[in-house]
């Protein structure tokens, strides 16, 4: 799995996981009126604190401008303190183009000396990545990756350019297995990587932890066994000696200390099952300068959600793991060790924050430093010299409709239904598109909590903000009077909710962890969802539920997309390449169609009950996507090519005649933040 398509899948989900449940539209609205009050009532003061109330919340770009009026309203008054709004404007939000060069220019209207431009700025240093699975040198000069289409582990000089495979597999098809998570040592000289070592058929593998010298000599296996689920290296010690190695062994999570050089495995801390706490492969580590404490990102697995930042002893001193930061998500120590940077989404917007440490414990509030590039996806490495790289995702997108029918002799061709933004959020992609239960309206998301719904028959379009401060998941519910949403509530809740069409008031049906998982019937009375990775159908007139077993699923296996048939008595769901259809009355799930040169890209039944259509990629080959019929009673699949490519789900109306689908660019990129620290850090 590539490191595109798990940001892909877990930009929605990481989006919601950290946000404060504040509504935009409320910012937007008491700006507004804060205006009001300055301009149409002549009442500087009051005007000034509504603008300092604004300055203070999530909604950057209110607080921008906010600022920026303040600052006039303090020039009418005669105040000097207009140029501390401005210059607060110009350091606090350089992100926010249109208000920061309104405050220069008002600063250089006043006269003396301007902030510089100069301040914490972005600017992306790797465009359209290849992957970016792994960590930078101290200096910053090399970053490790993987290389998904040869199986190989490479590293790239961030000044040349260069991309050097340091491993030779042959290929793909001759490799045997593919390389996941990377991590190169501070001096440059090793990287340790992941080893996914498949078994024929491709059913089954085994994690290896592997080293390798930086000239591409000297490979070697540092630790391997069947009774892990994962294995991942993330960070190495300051001395080179040690690798933080991620693991877990069956539905339990450890973090180990792997020598190097060969020596007896530490286990740093072996997570309680009942802390609910998940260590994921792509979760950010770092030890500190001193080499005596070890920063952990981590998430909950609980109803509710958290994302917190954990520091432990690694240096042989006694101590537990102790929870520093909440809701934030691991950056960077600083050099001097004295501090940790860490992050948090807020509306959207990521933050970079610095957080003074002592003894492995707070030591002090936070202060925020600046603003992170748009879709950030998570921190590679913090250089000597300063520079912070940020991987981040480029997103747009499109849905596109067109004809159908179960033959695959029509499969377009597609035209553009509804129009997506570019580079953001807010270009519906994530949680796709669906028609109606009659078939007379598209239902899409413009954004992580706006739904946009279309009339078919005219084309009208309107908005619909769902009152849920973030979603992973909307559907429409069995007979379309109502949505469907799986996400947060303003508690911090994670389930699955009911929403109403009109005013958008949503109502928790259940509570589960993992709310993009879930399907209703197709009578409305019984809702079918994930805890853990266990099914569990609700009698939503009783409140009673009832586990389905899924025999033959496997062990901690979780899908990627849920869908029940038509008829209601097969749960059809997939992940990656393989395809399982469940008969939701005995249980028994069986393994229909697995595929080791590809992936599904999505999935959606006949009117029939007869066939799952699936849309599916081969990247790795650079295949022309395509649609594909299979039949859930046996034989052989159908496939035609897709009428374009870049294609992301398959959505099938009522009567199958017609399809649905999102086109969506995306790529990823590697920024880098420049100038944020103070002197000295």
């Amino acid at each position: 799995m590539n490191w595109l398509t798990i940001s892909i899948l877990c930009l929605a989900a990481s989006m919601w996981l950290n946000a404060a449940p504040q509504s935009a539209d409320k910012a937007e609205v008491a700006y507004k009126a804060a205006l009001e009050k300055e301009v149409a009532d002549g009442d500087l003061k009051s005007a000034i604190a509504q603008y300092e109330r604004l300055a203070r919340g999530s909604n950057r770009a209110v607080a921008a401008n906010a600022l920026v009026r303040m600052g006039q309203c303090y020039e009418k008054l005669g105040s000097a303190e207009a140029r501390k709004a401005y210059e607060r404007a110009i350091r606090e939000f350089a992100e926010q183009k249109d208000a920061a060069s309104q405050a220069r220019a008002r600063l250089a209207a006043l006269g003396g000396a301007a902030v510089p431009a100069a301040g914490p700025h972005m600017r992306v240093v790797w465009d359209d990545a290849v992957d970016t699975w792994g960590t930078a040198t101290s200096d910053g000069r090399y970053i490790s990756l993987p290389d998904w289409v040869t199986s190989d582990v490479s590293i790239r000089d961030m000044a040349t350019g260069e991309i050097r495979r340091l491993t030779n597999r042959g290929g793909f098809e001759k490799s045997g297995g593919e390389t996941e998570g990377t991590a190169i040592s501070l001096d440059g000289t090793k990287v340790a990587f992941t080893w996914l070592k498949f078994t024929k058929p491709k059913t089954t593998s085994e994690y290896e932890l592997h080293v390798i010298n930086s000239n591409g000599q000297g490979e070697r296996i540092l630790l391997q066994g069947k009774q892990f689920s994962n294995l991942q290296p993330h960070a190495w010690s300051p001395d080179g000696a040690r690798i933080a190695v991620s693991a877990r062994e069956g539905t339990r999570y450890k973090l180990l200390l792997v020598p190097h050089n060969g020596g007896a495995v530490q286990t740093a801390w072996e997570v309680p099952e009942s802390a609910q706490i998940n260590i994921s492969p792509g979760a950010r580590m770092e030890f500190s300068p001193d080499g005596r404490w070890l920063a952990v990102s981590v998430r909950s697995e609980g109803p509710q959600v958290t994302a917190s930042v954990f520091v432990l002893p690694v240096a042989g001193q006694a101590g537990n793991p102790v929870e520093v930061a909440k809701q934030a998500n691991l950056a960077a120590w600083a050099r001097d060790g004295k501090s940790l940077y860490i992050t948090h989404w807020q509306n959207n917007t990521a933050t970079l924050h610095e957080l003074p440490m002592r003894d492995g414990k707070a030591g002090g509030p936070e202060r925020m430093l600046a603003a992170l590039p748009p879709n950030p996806d998570g921190v590679i490495g913090l250089s000597s010299g300063g520079v912070l790289y940020v991987r981040a995702m480029w997103l747009a997108g499109e849905v596109l409709g067109g004809p159908f029918d179960a033959s695959l002799a029509t499969v377009g061709p597609l035209n553009k239904v509804m129009a997506g933004g570019n580079g953001g959020p807010r270009d519906l992609v994530g949680m796709g598109v669906r028609y109606s239960p009659d078939g007379k309206k598209i239902l899409a998301m413009a954004d992580w909590t706006t739904a946009r719904i279309r009339t078919v028959a005219t084309g009208d379009e309107r908005s619909l903000l769902i009152q849920l401060p973030r979603l992973s998941r909307v559907e429409w519910n069995a007979n379309g009077s109502a949505l469907l949403a799986g996400g947060m509530s303003n508690g911090g809740e994670r389930g699955i909710f009911e929403v109403h069409l009109q005013t958008g008031a949503a109502r928790m049906l259940v509570a589960v962890e993992q709310p993009w998982l879930f399907a209703m019937s197709p009578d409305g009375g019984g809702l079918y969802y994930f805890k853990r990775s266990s099914l569990f159908i609700r009698d939503l007139a009783s409140g009673s539920e009832r586990q389905i077993p899924m025999n033959g699923l496997g062990d901690g296996t979780l899908p990627w997309q849920l869908q029940l048939s038509p008829d209601g008595q097969r749960l059809a769901c997939y992940q990656q390449g393989t395809l399982w259809i469940t008969d939701v009355s005995t249980g028994q799930t069986a393994i229909k169609y697995s595929r080791e040169d590809g992936e599904f890209r999505g999935i959606s039944w006949t009117p029939d009950n007869r066939f799952v259509v699936a849309l599916e990629s081969n990247w790795r080959k650079k295949l022309k996507e395509q649609v594909v019929l299979y039949p859930v009673d046996g034989g052989d699949p159908i496939r035609k090519d897709a009428p374009t490519n870049k294609l992301q789900g398959l959505w099938l109306s009522p009567d199958g005649r017609q399809m649905l689908t999102v086109r969506r660019e995306s790529k990823l990129q590697v920024w880098a933040l420049e100038n944020f620290l103070a002197p000295g850090k």
